[in-house]
């Protein structure tokens, strides 16, 4: 695992800031506090704070995100109160709230979905990278309102400004940062940088990150001693000799990701473009016995290629997304016009040992429109159109899915009206779900399902800093193609 050395990535990314003007250095504003009541949520429609939004929220931005970043996206923020994290390894990290995961809880990337495949199986990585993130946020509760079926646990939308919406406030502007971790021998940097042509109509984005661990240091050895005596019963004592000891084999991470975005931004709206990658090698620990000789990890890259190539089994990951995004201001009686297009090409090959046993590819389009409208008979509302089209195959001796196809359309509406002091919200969603499943490999007929589900919430203000909210939701899930259809080994997992 070949990379930049911890000197030379530091020397770039000094660099790097000493070429941004003094003034987006010295702007006093970047010092100030952030209230993060008053940050806008993204995840919704209507522009609202997270003070103001009936439905539970959760909020990391600023210095309170800065102290949460960890290496996956569960990890950031499963100190939440009521979220949680997956674990399957320090590679793997995928949210929990109020006990729903994988495919009832849907993970964004600024309202699009990540495109990954992590609902398939719980060691399957989030190809999002917190650490470029401006904010998160966590909807509790169903929300499935916003983002169909697989949001009926909650939503975690990360919001990183990959395609800018608004000039800079400086020509340049931009922040990057280093870490290192003793533990597991960890480096990690990122940069990034913001600016806004002397036009003020032409506004870039440029991102990138790179992370190396090695295996975790433990204090002994990496199973128990009754698995270890259960393993070697009736060997003799040089059978345990070649037992992990001081380390976690296959805890290593290597992570690089990276994007461009340009836009063009007017008076009354903005159009902008923007391609990114995401790609990770990590392994899956608890295959600790069947053939790892290295237990001096240390720092060292051929130390790392070693963990990939000996026995057990890790995972390399590849995802390239393209967006475009736009928005319009001021259309008579509509508000503002918002619409997202992404199309995500992502491969995940399962090695182990040397060979590749199990590759799965997944691609998919997803367009979202959404339309805000003024008052409306008293009601601030908006309506939304939201399409997805999932092309999903899984190849080796492990393939527990079959190859299939999925396509949903969802149409919602949801609008906001207050009386007195006392805030009412209402919405209705209604989807349509197709899974066609290869006929080659189908181990049960194809499906079509409709949903649809309703949301009432109201929010009492008693005073400036009590407020008493009660949420109604009915929802609906339509289930996904590796849950209808999964019958196999999965060999990572030791499980069928």
């Amino acid at each position: 695992m070949n990379g930049p050395s911890p000197s030379r990535l530091a020397i770039a990314l000094c660099l790097a800031l000493t070429a941004l003007p003094a003034a987006a250095q010295e702007d006093p504003r970047h010092a100030e506090a952030k209230d993060l009541s008053a940050v806008i949520v993204r995840a919704t429609p209507l522009p609202q704070t997270a003070e103001d939004l009936t439905r539970p929220v959760e909020i990391l931005a600023g210095a309170r995100l800065d102290e949460a970043k960890a290496n996956s996206l569960g990890e950031t923020v499963n100190r939440l109160p009521g979220v949680q994290s997956s674990y399957f390894g320090p590679g793997v990290g995928r949210p929990i709230i109020r006990g729903m995961d994988g495919a009832r809880v849907q993970v964004l990337s600024d309202g699009l979905a990540s495109g990954d495949v992590s609902t398939v199986s719980v060691d399957h990585a989030v190809s999002i990278e917190p650490f470029l993130a401006n904010q998160i946020e966590v909807l509790k509760g169903p929300a499935t309102l916003l983002y169909g079926s697989g949001a009926i646990g909650g939503a975690v939308n990360v919001v990183d400004g990959r395609i800018p919406e608004r000039a800079t406030d400086t020509p340049l502007e931009g922040r990057a940062e280093l870490r290192a971790g003793s533990g597991n021998d960890e480096r990690t940097g990122m940069l990034r940088l913001d600016g806004t042509s002397a036009s003020g109509n032409v506004v870039f984005h440029v991102d990138a990150l790179h992370r190396e661990t090695g295996d975790y240091k433990i204090p002994g050895y990496a199973e128990s001693a009754a698995l270890r005596e259960a393993e070697h019963e009736g060997e003799d004592d040089h059978a345990h000799e070649d037992e992990a000891y001081g380390t976690l084999p296959k805890s290593f991470v290597r992570t690089d990701s990276a994007a461009l975005g340009v836009s063009w931004v007017g008076e009354r709206g903005f159009l902008g473009v923007g391609a990114s990658l995401f790609n990770t090698r990590y392994g899956v620990p608890g295959h600790a016995h069947e053939g790892e000789d290295d237990h001096d990890h240390g720092d060292d890259d051929e130390a790392h290629d070693e963990h990939g190539e000996e026995g057990g089994v890790h995972i390399g990951m590849d995802q390239r997304r393209y967006e475009v995004r736009g928005g319009l201001n001021g259309l008579g009686a509509f508000d503002t016009l918002r619409v997202k297009l992404a199309r995500n090409e992502y491969t995940h090959t399962e090695y182990e040992g040397d060979a590749v046993g199990t590759v799965f590819d997944n691609t998919s389009t997803e367009a979202r429109v959404e339309l805000v409208h003024r008052d409306w008979a008293g009601w601030d509302g908006a309506f939304g159109l939201q399409a997805s089209d999932r092309d999903f195959v899984a190849i080796g001796d492990e393939a527990f899915v079959p190859a299939s196809t999925s396509r949903d359309i969802g149409a919602f509406w949801v609008g906001k009206r207050t009386f007195g002091s006392v805030d009412v919200e209402l919405g209705a969603r209604h989807d349509r779900n197709k899974v066609t499943v290869d006929a080659g490999e189908a181990i049960g007929p194809s499906r079509d399902f409709s949903a649809t589900s309703l949301s009432a919430a109201a929010l009492w203000h008693f005073g400036e800093d009590l407020h008493f909210s009660l949420g109604l939701d009915r929802a609906q899930r339509s289930p996904t193609a590796e849950e209808l259809y999964s019958n196999g080994l999965h060999v990572a997992t030791q499980s069928f």
